[in-house]
């Protein structure tokens, strides 16, 4: 039967693909399916099991929309067609038919991804909660004479906890649209909700409250804090210079130190002297402050309060951002495409579910000013 059937699509009209249109032939007078039946295919498919020439129609028609379904396919030839033109009927019937091409597809605009982009620990693949021991004090030794007793010093060990958090989102389409984008509509909105979850595990990086979502740099205690003003305060050089040096001063070691604000900051230094009067050059003049990268985001706070700057206030963070570890639990985010639950009204549901955690090392490896104003 695949032979005959295979063969009769090679014929001068494939039975069940739609005619050129205006060509007056309908699209069901093809020899294979003269035995077709849509009351058969539906028993079929409510026992559980697809076979015969209704199997094979609907497996050729998949095949060639690159699309699986979520129950089968019927050749749309089976409705009849009607002859038709562009102009010929005033445009009622036939120009409404013309395909207009969709060239790519222009995305939203999300926040800059900047924690990873900064150098911060990746753990991907998880699948058990994580203990990292830490040394959060250090011992410390004191010259004696030659027959006293040495100070008793006991280094303070804790942990940072990784536990898997739930983030996810989900969106519905219609099968419809599905079907008439042949698969694109579907991996658009698998990519968007990838991106989405990669942008919450970044905000949350950077200004997770700890509740449901983890505690972020900006929420965690011991880092260190350069402040403005008791009402906030326009960004000078002076505190871009205290930040480094309260990392400089707990003698945090390593690379990957880098600036992250947000753009209404940047701005700000751009067009800000370093020293009033006296220097025409900008506090941020290129991507880098005293030789350190800078990231600017949107993820970055600009509503915080100090005193009476109520909201409008703004974060500058400078850290060692390989102590801060973003933690993923199993193979990755995980895709569920639900053609089943809303296949009553015609529609599809992907969801999109991302286990994941933040940890902190070293909270001294970071420090913020967190009531920078830009205006």
């Amino acid at each position: 039967m695949q032979e005959r059937f295979t063969a009769a699509l090679c014929a001068r009209n494939t039975p069940y693909a739609p005619p050129a249109i205006g060509s007056g032939q309908r699209n069901h007078d093809g020899p294979n399916l003269q035995n077709y039946s849509l009351s058969r295919a539906i028993r079929q498919a409510g026992a559980g099991r697809l076979d015969g020439l209704e199997a094979e129609v609907s497996q050729e028609l998949s095949r060639r929309a690159g699309t699986t379904p979520s129950g089968f396919l019927v050749p749309a030839g089976l409705l009849g067609s009607r002859g038709m033109s562009v102009t010929g009927d005033a445009g009622i019937y036939g120009n409404s038919m013309v395909a207009t091409q969709k060239l790519g597809f222009i995305q939203a605009l999300r926040p800059y991804l900047t924690i990873a982009a900064a150098g911060a620990t990746i753990l991907d693949g998880l699948s058990s909660n994580i203990d990292i021991p830490r040394q959060s004090a250090a011992s410390t030794a004191s010259f004696k004479s030659e027959t006293a007793e040495l100070d008793e010093k006991t280094p303070v060990i804790d942990q940072v906890e990784l536990r898997p958090r739930r983030v996810g989102a989900y969106t519905v389409f219609s099968k419809l649209l599905l079907a008439q984008t042949g698969g694109d509509c579907e991996n658009l909105i698998r990519q968007d909700l990838m991106l989405a979850c990669a942008t919450a595990l970044d905000a949350a990086a950077i200004n997770g409250g700890g509740t449901l979502e983890p505690t972020g740099i900006l929420n965690t205690t011991g880092i260190g804090s350069v402040v403005g003003g008791t009402n906030g305060a326009i960004p000078t050089w002076a505190h871009i210079v205290s930040l480094v040096a309260r990392l400089e001063a707990e003698n945090v070691p390593g690379a990957n130190f880098s600036f992250v604000t947000n753009a209404a900051v940047a701005a700000k230094l751009r067009g800000t002297q370093k020293i009033a009067s006296t220097d025409s050059r900008m506090i941020l003049e290129g991507d880098t402050l005293l030789g350190h990268k800078v990231f600017v985001t949107s993820n970055v706070p600009g509503n915080l309060t100090k005193g009476s700057a109520n909201g409008i206030c703004s974060a500058i963070l400078f850290g060692s951002f390989s102590n801060c570890v973003l933690a993923s639990f199993g193979p990755g985010i995980d895709i569920i495409v639900d053609g089943l639950t809303l296949a009553t009204s015609g529609r599809t549901r992907v969801i999109a579910n991302y286990f994941c955690d933040i940890g902190i090392r070293n909270p001294k490896a970071f420090a913020a000013m967190k009531d920078a104003l830009s205006a």
